[in-house]
């Protein structure tokens, strides 16, 4: 994949309406993402298609909270979640319930798992453990419509620095 293949278009979220939203387009398919609210969808969530059911509304692994969030893009006819990013070394940035309709980010780290700790974190079948682990006791959390500075927090996103 070559930089010159992937085309990044800002354009408006239809969730929170705001220019802080990106469509990234490869090939056939093009990927929103919002870093004020966090919502993210693509090209083949297409309301009431297959790949939604299977891939959300059916899949047991994605969180009843999140399925009940899905927003309805009535312009692209498309269907956005929440997004969930997870980043080796660096962390996962997932949505959290507050109650059945206001959510809020956080971001845990990942960190090294202490050597006192290591047998709570063996690997199943193996005499191997996990190195590192999510420090969720210590996760930062933040405003729904603050994704963006979670991103900053764990490193997704690099702020331009300024030279005086």
């Amino acid at each position: 994949m070559n930089k010159e293949e992937i085309k990044d278009i800002q354009c408006e979220c239809p969730h929170c309406n705001l220019m802080n939203c990106y469509e990234t387009k490869y090939e056939d398919i093009s990927v929103f993402l919002c870093f004020t609210c966090g919502f993210t969808s693509n090209s083949k969530m297409i309301v009431d298609s297959e790949y939604v059911k299977k891939e959300f509304e059916q899949n047991q692994q994605v969180a009843k909270f999140i399925k009940n969030m899905q927003y309805t893009d009535t312009i692209r006819n498309l269907v956005w979640y929440p997004t969930v990013l997870q980043f080796p070394s660096l962390g996962v940035i997932f949505p959290e319930p507050i109650n059945d309709t206001e959510w809020e980010w956080v971001y845990a780290q990942e960190v090294p798992i202490l050597e006192e700790e290591k047998e709570k974190f063996k690997m199943d079948g193996t005499d191997e453990y996990y190195k590192t682990k999510l420090d969720v006791e210590n996760a930062k959390h933040y405003n729904k419509f603050d994704f963006y500075t979670a991103c900053i927090d764990a490193k997704i996103i690099i702020q331009p620095t300024t030279i005086n």
